[in-house]
């Protein structure tokens, strides 16, 4: 396997994993009262049904690793830096839910 796949797929992996993360603490923020959820669409879902929050959080993760590893193969170059500042973006977002636990 080629280390551009390895690493492609790693990328892939980290913006689902962070979704996740990013779920995961949103929950636990909404739920002890000390934050709220600001898209007010996700919002709605995190108030009347937490299951569909967390499959559409993790689902968006997953399509977009999904169509940033579709557009690696033909633009390799575009997909690592939106891969990237993804990555960035989504690190931000958990950190920033971190420290308001």
């Amino acid at each position: 396997m080629r280390a551009e796949a390895v690493a492609v797929g790693a990328m892939a992996g980290g913006m689902v994993l962070l979704g996740t993360a990013d779920a995961y603490l949103t929950t636990q923020i909404v739920v002890h009262g000390s934050g709220y959820e600001l898209n007010p669409i996700m919002r709605y879902l995190l108030d009347h049904s937490v299951n569909t929050f967390w499959l559409l959080k993790i689902l968006g993760s997953a399509i977009a690793a999904f169509f940033l590893v579709r557009i690696y193969q033909r633009y390799p170059k575009l997909a690592c830096f939106a891969f990237g500042a993804c990555l960035a973006i989504m690190a931000g977002i958990v950190l920033w839910n971190l420290f308001q636990i």
